[in-house]
């Protein structure tokens, strides 16, 4: 069962990273302007020469008019065309991120009913031995896809990318922190453990995902929230007064009976054989 629930999670953890990849659509845009040709040159003799000179600065007064008429609509145009480049971006974006959580909630599908098989067939030892490969597997693949959004020049706060690589980096972060986010909440003391016991830029790395999630604005309000329970647990931000994990006790307390046992088992092996006064 437990070798079942371990290949089951490492397979899980290598889907995150796979995604289609489609070429992106990219749009040209024609900033040309065409400015009229200036006026013919006249030939006038001395007599008609004043009323050549004011008919030459009708005409030109007219050229003019007209030529900044001309860009002002062309202008105005651009303006217009810019404007509603943008509204299409706004509205691609926000499809976009719709589809994008869809998915997103379709993975985390599959997330609840790992941890929980791992959680309904807990043994400290073996659980232990999964979270902690788990753990350095994340650090490997939310390092490459952060390395790809350095190069892709995204940044938490931009509206959701049309690039499908930067797409897919996202992906990989997100779906990963709130993995990890599940197992801080669920499994904490394991989860703590294991960290405690590799490289700080491993756990550095790992809470960065956590954070990074939030920043980006993409997660719906329900995964906005345990982010903001796993950002508590893993101590990236200050507890709230009544900020409660309840399985601290629930999964990680050994039951009272086997405590009893434990306490058997110590005592018996603390009175032994003894060699007694009159043996002497």
């Amino acid at each position: 069962m437990a070798a079942r629930l371990f290949l089951e999670l490492i397979l899980l953890l290598f889907a995150v990273t796979v995604f289609q990849s489609e070429n992106a659509l990219t749009l040209a845009e024609d900033d040309g302007l065409t400015v009229p040709s200036s006026g013919e040159g006249q030939h006038v003799d001395a007599v008609e020469r004043t009323e050549q000179v004011d008919s030459s600065t009708s005409s030109r007064d007219k050229h003019n008019a007209s030529s900044e008429s001309k860009k002002e609509d062309t202008t105005a145009a651009k303006t217009d065309s810019k404007g509603s480049k943008e509204e299409d971006e706004t509205k691609r974006a926000e499809k976009d991120l719709e589809i994008f959580r869809k998915l997103f909630m379709e993975k985390r599908g599959q997330h609840y009913q790992a941890v929980r098989s791992l959680m309904d067939s807990y043994e400290y030892e073996k659980t232990y031995q999964m979270i902690d490969l788990l753990l350095t597997r994340m650090r490997t693949v939310i390092g490459t896809a952060r390395n790809t959004l350095i190069e892709k020049g995204f940044e938490p706060g931009m509206p959701f990318p049309s690039d499908e690589e930067t797409k897919d980096a996202i992906a990989v972060i997100l779906e990963n922190g709130a993995l990890f986010g599940d197992m801080a909440l669920t499994l904490p003391d394991i989860t703590h453990s294991s960290l405690s016991k590799k490289k700080s830029e491993v756990s550095n790395l790992l809470k960065w995902s956590i954070t990074f999630s939030q920043d980006t604005g993409f997660l719906d309000p329900l995964h906005d929230q345990l982010f903001h329970l796993a950002a508590q647990e893993l101590e990236i931000i200050p507890k709230d007064p009544d900020f409660i994990n309840p399985y601290k006790q629930d999964v990680e307390t050994p039951p009272p009976e086997l405590k009893e046992k434990k306490k058997k088992a110590k005592a018996e092996k603390k009175r032994g054989p003894r060699v007694s006064k009159v043996e002497l």
